[in-house]
């Protein structure tokens, strides 16, 4: 088989050795007989992947512990909203996801569906509401939290899904 090559702005193309490490892991995950899709994510095994996982980054990005390690999955907009590599996590005001819109409107050539106009202010609402649970989490074990989150949901939530 002739492997295609995937430049696209999502997941890139893998090394073969990278992949069979994880074809590997689907099956059997550090020889504990299970594979890694069976393993229970608050269980030790795959707590035990977690942790080398914190370190390798924190290795790579030289990012000592004095901040957490967040992994969050999301699409852009999600990230858009949560940008954790400014110094202070940044809340975009209503104004500035509007302006934000407008922007990706006037790039592409069109403006968004009444659909996507929707699905943009839920994503909005979706990624304050988990940067809020973030912050709560994260103040209340004492961690340096990012704030505002809670504060901007509790001012705009309700508003934008209305």
């Amino acid at each position: 088989m002739t492997r295609k090559l995937n430049f696209s702005a999502g997941p890139a193309a893998l090394p073969e050795p990278v992949l069979r490490r994880a074809q590997a892991a689907l099956w059997d995950l550090d020889g504990s007989g299970i594979g890694v899709l069976e393993h229970s994510h608050r269980g030790p095994t795959f707590l035990a992947v977690l942790d080398r996982t914190v370190a390798l980054i924190r290795e790579i990005a030289g990012i000592g512990d004095d901040f957490a390690i967040l992994f969050i999955t999301a699409s852009a907009t999600h990230h858009f909203t949560l940008d954790w590599r400014s110094p202070t996590p940044h809340v975009p005001t209503v104004d500035e996801v509007r302006d934000f819109v407008a922007d990706y409107e006037k790039a592409r050539g069109r403006p968004f569906s009444d659909v996507e106009r929707v699905a943009a202010r839920t994503a909005y609402v979706y990624c304050t509401a988990y940067g809020a649970r973030c912050e709560h989490v994260l103040a209340s074990s004492g961690q340096p939290a990012p704030t505002g989150f809670r504060d901007r949901l509790a001012s705009t939530g309700a508003a934008l899904l209305g």
